[in-house]
């Protein structure tokens, strides 16, 4: 299996060791958005190829193919496959109705547009797609969330934040976006109610899913309640944080003084078998199921620093409780005056 991110200057794939940019033949622009369809991966934006390939291509993890063209459309904003059928939302260099930037593809492969009306604005620029519970809903950087309800697009709630993304987890459909001053910036919508969910950082930039877990990315904020969470925030309270300092042990005391100044890339090996390396600050940290972990070894990889040994041994095992934070500092020195 691969990694594919949208990026500048074409389609980024990653095999598990190098990135590479996978693009067709004459490909000029950028790519937005990416969406998966009967196993490929199809690709949105502002971008031009040579075989008719126009602002939305497909990709089958070998060659790319055109879809048929709409001359009208400056930008694919965001792509759908819901129900077996294509949808695009996109932008326009000028201002036109929603019927003609909110698109699908027919039958006929031909692009036609399954709304006509957009309540609270007269065109559809920069509306996200999202399917929920069997209907398709929009985001579009306001406070109001959007159903495709016929041929209109309605306004079914309104946020107290704006939103920018919607994520579908647990039969809930999450919605985040800059709070503007009130103090939330993430909720939820079911059964046609938006909630705010109070209990949560004010912050939050981006929401994702992975292994059936809730990932919230804060822009700033390390610690939350107490807990050191390095920015990213997760749903599974079994999980704990393991995490402290890296620094050069001067006199040796085990605990770090004014003086001392802290190590980056320092490998810190948990388990015999889970690495870790510090930070540009001498930060380390990782998530662990709770219970009773041992840190191995601590060293740095560099030829240069082979005599540079940990000073003071830790409190092995480390006992982590359910949905915590432990700090544990590790003291490095030199066993040698100079080293060559």
């Amino acid at each position: 299996s691969k990694i594919y991110m949208a990026g500048l200057g074409g389609l980024w794939e990653f095999d598990g060791t190098n990135w590479i940019t996978q693009v067709p033949p004459g490909f000029t622009g950028n790519i937005i958005t990416l969406e998966v369809a009967n196993g490929n991966l199809i690709c949105g934006g502002a971008f031009f190829a040579s075989g008719g390939i126009s602002h939305l291509m497909r990709f089958d993890g070998t060659n790319f193919f055109a879809y048929p063209s709409f001359s009208w459309i400056s930008t694919v904003n965001d792509i759908l496959y819901f129900n077996n059928e294509l949808y695009v939302s996109c932008a326009s260099n000028s201002t036109i109705s929603v019927d003609s930037t909110f698109l699908k593809l027919n039958s006929l492969n031909v692009w036609e547009g399954p709304a006509n009306f957009i309540q609270g604005t007269g065109s559809a620029v920069n509306l996200g797609l999202v399917a929920y519970q069997n209907d398709i809903y929009f985001i579009g950087n306001s406070y109001s969330l959007n159903k495709l309800v016929h041929d209109s697009i309605l306004i079914v709630a309104n946020a107290s934040h704006i939103i920018s993304q919607a994520l579908v987890f647990n039969g809930d459909l999450y919605l985040n976006g800059p709070s503007l001053g009130f103090p939330v910036c993430l909720s939820k919508y079911n059964n046609g109610v938006i909630t705010a969910l109070t209990g949560t950082p004010e912050s939050i930039t981006q929401i994702a899913k992975f292994q059936n877990e809730f990932y919230a990315f804060d822009s700033y904020r390390l610690k939350w309640n107490g807990i050191v969470y390095n920015r990213a925030f997760r749903t599974d309270g079994i999980l704990s944080l393991l995490h402290g300092s890296v620094f050069f042990d001067v006199n040796t005391n085990c605990i770090f003084d004014s003086t001392e100044g802290f190590l980056n890339n320092v490998v810190v090996k948990i388990d015999g078998i889970l690495y870790n390396y510090s930070n540009l600050v001498g930060q380390y940290s990782i998530s662990l199921p709770s219970g009773a972990h041992t840190i191995d070894t601590t060293f740095l990889p560099l030829l240069v620093a082979k005599n540079v040994v940990q000073s003071c041994s830790v409190p092995n095992p480390i006992l982590l409780p359910p949905n915590s934070s432990t700090l544990v500092d590790l003291g490095l020195k030199s066993t040698t005056a100079n080293d060559a």
